[in-house]
């Protein structure tokens, strides 16, 4: 796990910027994985259980277990006033369970889906080096 968003993994995550070896190390662990499967190498990939990026320390380590051992659990809930899912949505996670509240309601049919504006397009340019434009050329 590492502080960025889905996908393409980055150094910059909101305003923060975690430095270049927040990309690096995954990018070697995943030259590692396939080495180990597709090689047959043993790059001891799987070491460890999980390895985790701890924002505030700004470093990567390796645990042996998942949650780690000292873990603080804690429940969050989901709150609104009922328009948690519309543009200026007033949901928010809270450790308070909801009360008398509104519910939110969405409502989804298999039959007639939302429509996303574009996928891959979806994602900023700078985001995604892999996307190019693409040059054609037409003969009649």
């Amino acid at each position: 796990m590492g502080p960025w968003y889905h996908l393409p993994w980055s150094r910059l995550t909101g305003a923060a910027d975690f430095g270049q070896h927040v990309r690096n190390i995954v990018d070697d662990w995943q030259l590692r994985w396939f080495d180990q499967f597709l090689r047959d190498e043993d790059t001891e990939v799987l070491g460890s259980a999980v390895t985790i990026f701890l924002m505030g320390q700004n470093r990567w380590i390796d645990e042996s277990s998942w949650p780690p051992e000292g873990t603080e659990q804690r429940d969050y809930y989901l709150r609104g006033g009922g328009v948690a899912n519309s543009i200026n949505g007033d949901g928010r996670l809270s450790v308070e369970p909801p009360g008398r509240e509104r519910p939110d309601v969405y409502t989804y049919d298999p039959l007639f889906p939302v429509p996303s504006a574009g996928g891959i397009r979806v994602l900023y340019r700078s985001s995604r080096p892999w996307a190019r434009p693409i040059k054609r050329e037409w003969k009649s």
